[in-house]
């Protein structure tokens, strides 16, 4: 529940910046794409991330940060 109420605190176009910065980088593989794409469209009326996605979609934050995303 802790991971679903942090991925929560961003916003949609918190996401979109991170999925392009990480685009423009050739970082992601599918499975981060996916889980970009659930982050950004969750409060654009799209579907709630169960925990474990959440989880997954603060990895894929992780990520972004530890090749350099500085946000």
């Amino acid at each position: 529940m802790h991971a679903l109420l942090t991925i929560n605190n961003y916003t949609s176009d918190f996401w979109q910046e991170v999925y392009d910065w990480g685009q423009e980088e050739n970082i992601w593989n599918v499975k981060d794409f996916s889980f970009l794409k659930l982050a950004i469209n969750m409060d654009r009326g799209g579907r709630i991330p169960s925990d474990r996605q959440a989880v997954q979609i603060l990895k894929v934050l992780e990520k972004a940060r530890d090749e350099g995303f500085t946000k």
